[in-house]
Parts: structure tokens; C-alpha cells; sequence
């Protein structure tokens, strides 16, 4: 998942994309291996790869929706909440079932954040109209709109780098089964490997406005597209950008017996 929502609300004093070009390279020597970072001169032939998943991240994610007001009590005033939440009593259960809110609303209690902004991600109703919105959830939880974003944006480079250390040892083991035994890919042949991963970020996740379009919220007015969200996550999610009330939140999690949605990225 990245970073967590906890530390994604915590204070910043450092400029963003360097928090993320941080992360990414964190990531990379936590997940792939050490070598890989100990070669001579890996760091500068990483760095623009590097930074290049992460501004196509930043520029998609950009592009997500809102900030809008998620409230059980703005229901019946709100065309565009009425049009996203077919009850007031699903802003609730989606508060309430949410992984992401409960494993991370304690932090907002303690530093005294009023309001929570988070990604909402919610699918359609199979065999509904555009408008039949359901599964809502939430994650990557900040005190800010930018926060959030940034948060997701490290999601998704950590989902990018994990994906590759996953399709190396796939690589190792083809290769020890095509030569000698013993014999490994070197550190070089990775390097190599890594660089052309990274160019291709798109690959692992992306936001997709045309395929959002039948996601229109024409209802009552309201002429917010969700972009559709495929990443590694068998389920893709229709997502906005949301703003709810700690109190809100707080409210859901006693009210609903469990947690049980989440958006993998």
C-alpha cells in the first residue's frame, strides 16, 4: 500500500515529489535488493526512470475528482451525493466498512483533525444503470487534499516496484533453469531490467477517464465523471476524491459491525 494514511497526515516540511522520489528509492533497496543500488553510477541511470512513473502518477492522479462532502446529513440537500449514494444510510456503511478508516481515524482522534479528505472508490451495481453506485470505500486517509493524493501516488510506486521484484524472481528462476546450476542474473542484467520496468508505469496502474464516462452522475444534475481505476486489484474502482467529519466517521465505525472493504493498489 505505500505509505500508510497515518503517515501521510503527518506535518510536511518536505517538498512532495522529493518525499515520493525518496519513498520510490526506499522502496526499490527494501524490496528488490541492495546490489542493485550498490552498483557504480545505478542511482543516476535509476533516477530519471524513477521519475518518470512517478510524474505519470502525479499528472493521473492530478486529475482525480473533488474534494467533495461525503455526510449522511447532506444526502437530501447535495444532487451530486444523492446521485453517488443511492441511501444516506450507505455514506455509513461505507465510512464504517472501510479498512483503510478504521485502521487509520485513531491518528486524526490524537492530533485533533476535524475533517478526513481520502480517495472514495466505489463500482457499479452489475446490471444497473450508470447511476447504481455501490461497494462505496475509502483510502489513503490525510488531514489535506494534498496529502491524499500524495499518498496514493506512493501506493502506487510501491505497487510498481513490488511488481517488479515479483516478476525477477520469476526472471532468476527461468534463468538458473536456462543455465548451469548455480548460475544467477546479474546484478547488471536487473539493473537493466528495473530501468525498462519503470518506463512503464502505466502498466501497473492507471486512471481512465473513457472507460469512466458510463460512470456519468447525470442524476439530479450532476455532471461529475469518475475516472475508472485498474491497478493490481481484480476489482476496479470508480474514484473521487472525498471530504468527511472525524465525528462522521467515528459515528459509522460503532454503528457497523465490521470492516470489510479496501482498494488494493
Amino acid at each position: 500500500m505505500g505509505m500508510t494514511s497515518t503517515q501521510a497526515a503527518t506535518a510536511r516540511s518536505t517538498p512532495a515529489s522529493q518525499l515520493v522520489l525518496n519513498h520510490a528509492i526506499a522502496t526499490i533497496a527494501k524490496t528488490i535488493d541492495e546490489r542493485i543500488l550498490a552498483l557504480p553510477g545505478s542511482r543516476d541511470r535509476l533516477l530519471p526512470a524513477i521519475q518518470h512513473a512517478i510524474t505519470y502518477y502525479q499528472h493521473a492522479i492530478a486529475a482525480i475528482p473533488g474534494p467533495i462532502r461525503v455526510s449522511a446529513s447532506l444526502h437530501g440537500s447535495e444532487p451530486m451525493l444523492a446521485a453517488m449514494f443511492p441511501a444516506p444510510e450507505d455514506v455509513t456503511v461505507g465510512l464504517g466498512r472501510s479498512i483503510a478508516v478504521r485502521n487509520s481515524i485513531n491518528w486524526f482522534v490524537e492530533n485533533r483533525h476535524e475533517r478526513v479528505f481520502a480517495i472514495m472508490g466505489t463500482r457499479l451495481r452489475p446490471g444497473s444503470a450508470s447511476t447504481g453506485l455501490t461497494d462505496h470505500t475509502f483510502r489513503s486517509l490525510a488531514a489535506s487534499e494534498q496529502d491524499a493524493r500524495e499518498c496514493l501516488c506512493e501506493a502506487a510506486v510501491t505497487s510498481l516496484v513490488s511488481a517488479f521484484a515479483s516478476r525477477l524472481k520469476e526472471r532468476e528462476r527461468e534463468w538458473r533453469q536456462l543455465h548451469s546450476a548455480g548460475s544467477e542474473l546479474t546484478t547488471e542484467a536487473a539493473l537493466k531490467a528495473l530501468i525498462e520496468w519503470l518506463r512503464a508505469p502505466e502498466a501497473q496502474f492507471r486512471l481512465s477517464a473513457k472507460e469512466g464516462q458510463m460512470a456519468a452522475l447525470a442524476a439530479s444534475g450532476s455532471r461529475m465523471v469518475l475516472p475508472l481505476l485498474s491497478g493490481s486489484d481484480r476489482r476496479h474502482w470508480l474514484v473521487c476524491l472525498a471530504e468527511f467529519s472525524l465525528q462522521e466517521a467515528l459515528g459509522a465505525i460503532g454503528t457497523t459491525p465490521a470492516a470489510n472493504r479496501y482498494i488494493l493498489i
